[in-house]
């Protein structure tokens, strides 16, 4: 009879923290000696959804609607899978061949039900996908291959772009965008960037983060200009506020300089006050060489450098900053320094990647137990991630699983 064998490993990072990861091993009842060892088979890494943390709305899909402060696959997303995304109570998962498929908070699912679903079901009539990303207040984007973008779910703030503000079961074109490289989603709002390196709002326009100047509380049911934002090539959508990264030619070089907008009633827009702005304002004070990655959570802004140090400011009421406080930041703290490779900001926790596939967490929420950790913890056993995305309360990622095939029998069931 044969058997499914886990070998574990066991690594350090740049940081010093030694991480685990398996390999899954199918073989004979018996394990080989050396000298019987047999020749082994690859296969391919099979790119897998797992989540954890919050479940209320069945946002982990698992079937279940019980919180989980340890990672699980996601039902029927075992392998294919290219991206997810982590809203409030909606989640997102996008598959190599470019299809959606959505869980969680009903009205957010686009496949013409507004009944919740604790595990994923594909959003019909949408094909060709490149990006997601899921909002709250109960919508989703999605953006296809010819450079279109199309929303679902509550449109009581326009922020399904249409041009009007019935809400949708089912996909609808953002009005008038083409040649869009980029979404983003907030709080009742989205962003795109366009291939002119322009960035375009729509949807609720509370504390200016729509960016067009005006300053109103107020809605846009189709995109307006952010004004003075050039040569942006990244965008990210907090709850209420934004982030985009220009590139500039400053002093005979070309910089990459992080631009805020919004929100700044914690500091989350980083240039020393909390004070809103309506209008794009830079942010200084970012030692690294170069920025790679933005990402914009709750009331809190995040940046990764290209030497893998993690920068942070904002709301640190609950840890979202990771440095040791609860006290907030009204400009750039570093946080980490080593070998991040990806970054995630959600409501109130965040998550970074490490080279190798290791995933940290902290603030609040980011186990699903309520308690929160000012400093990075190691999420257990997870290894292999390609992705992360930090939600409310919740989390989910792209997890590659390695399969090692050993010639001798293959009867079994399949595990991580």
């Amino acid at each position: 009879m044969s058997i499914w064998r886990a070998m574990r490993y066991r690594v350090r990072t740049a940081a010093g923290i030694v991480l685990a990861f398996g390999v899954v091993v199918v073989g004979a009842a018996a394990v080989a000696s050396p000298a019987q060892a047999q020749p082994v088979l690859r296969l391919p890494p099979r790119a897998a959804a797992v989540s954890w943390g919050d479940n209320q709305d069945g946002q982990l899909g698992d079937g279940t609607t019980t919180a989980r402060a340890t990672y699980a696959g996601v039902s029927g997303l075992s392998s294919g899978v290219a991206q997810v995304s982590a809203g409030s109570g909606n989640s997102m998962a996008l598959t190599t061949g470019g299809t959606v498929w959505t869980w969680g908070d009903g009205v957010a699912l686009g496949t013409g039900s507004a009944a919740d679903s604790t595990v994923p079901v594909q959003v019909p009539g949408l094909a060709g996908v490149t990006q997601i990303a899921a909002g709250s207040f109960g919508f989703d984007l999605a953006l296809r291959s010819d450079g279109t973008v199309w929303g679902w779910g509550l449109d009581v703030l326009g922020q399904l772009g249409d041009g009007s503000t019935v809400s949708s079961r089912a996909p609808v074109e953002v009005s008038g965008l083409t040649g869009v490289t980029q979404i983003a989603a907030g709080d009742g709002f989205g962003l795109a960037l366009r291939s002119d390196s322009t960035v375009w709002a729509w949807g609720w326009n509370r504390n200016g983060v729509l960016g067009d100047g005006a300053t109103a509380v107020s809605e846009s049911d189709v995109p307006v200009q952010v004004t003075g934002l050039s040569n942006v090539i990244q965008i990210a959508a907090g709850a209420t506020s934004a982030m985009a990264v220009r590139v500039q030619a400053r002093r005979g070089s070309v910089l990459r300089t992080v631009w805020t907008w919004g929100n700044n009633g914690s500091g989350q827009l980083g240039d020393g006050t909390t004070t809103d702005s309506a209008t794009p304002v830079e942010v200084s004070g970012i030692n690294a060489p170069s920025v790679t990655a933005i990402s914009a959570g709750g009331g809190f802004s995040m940046v990764l450098g290209s030497d893998g140090s993690v920068w942070g400011w904002g709301e640190n009421s609950f840890g979202e900053l990771g440095n040791g406080t609860t006290t907030n930041e009204l400009r750039p703290v570093e946080i980490l320094v080593g070998a991040v490779t990806g970054i995630s900001a959600g409501q109130s926790h965040a998550l970074v990647l490490l080279r190798g596939g290791s995933v940290l967490a902290w603030g609040t929420g980011q186990f699903g137990t309520g308690s929160f950790s000012l400093t990075p913890e190691v999420v257990p056993s997870l290894a292999g991630v390609t992705q992360i995305s930090a939600g409310n309360d919740y989390s989910l990622a792209v997890h590659q699983v390695v399969l090692v095939f050993v010639p001798g029998g293959v009867s079994g069931t399949l595990r991580r």
